[in-house]
């Protein structure tokens, strides 16, 4: 048999781009560098990309994003825009204001504001793996799959040799209650 791991590409910024942009995509970084920025593939660095588009998430200034990423002011600027993380961390703090709390997507009450998007965006990643992860299980053959671990957003599986096939072809696969696809990297490790 072999042992296969499936990863989610880019969770939470996808989530973010679904839920909050209304925006889905397969890649949030490839989305960026074409559709926000205007660059070519390979233009920019992938992972420029990536350390840019969390650390906004997450509230990094622009100074420190440009130290790690080397992007210029106006691409970080173009970037910081689209995301609009600042009307999203203010509607979340509003609610949390009103009412004590605030939901993730799933409607999952979330007591504390100390870190907003941070909060929403991990527990609405961590309820979306597990529900994404339990249904992709569930279509799979249930004799010769068997699930060795999770983490956070990838499970790895023991595939008998006849299964090999049938796990390393998901590709994606899509999430009815939010009815967000996910998109996968598929790694055989054995």
């Amino acid at each position: 048999g072999a042992i296969i791991e499936l990863d989610i590409k880019s969770l939470e910024p996808r989530l973010y781009l679904s839920l909050v942009k209304n925006t889905s995509v397969e890649d949030a970084y490839t989305y960026l560098l074409k559709n926000v920025l205007g660059y070519n593939h390979g233009e920019i660095d992938r992972k420029q990309i990536k350390l840019a588009f969390i650390s906004l998430l997450y509230g990094a200034s622009t100074n420190k994003i440009k130290s790690i990423t080397r992007l210029n002011e106006q691409d970080i600027k173009k970037i910081k825009d689209f995301l609009d993380v600042r009307s999203f961390e203010q509607k979340i703090v509003n609610d949390y204001n009103a009412n004590g709390y605030f939901e993730n997507a799933y409607g999952r009450r979330i007591t504390s504001i100390n870190a907003p998007i941070n909060y929403y965006i991990q527990s609405t990643a961590a309820d979306y793996a597990c529900i994404i992860y339990e249904a992709l299980l569930s279509k799979l053959s249930s004799n010769g799959i068997d699930l060795i671990a999770t983490i956070h957003d990838a499970v790895i599986l023991d595939c008998q040799k006849d299964k090999i096939d049938e796990v390393m072809s998901v590709k994606s696969f899509n999430e009815e209650i939010l009815n967000i696809t996910s998109y996968f990297n598929v790694e055989r490790h054995s």
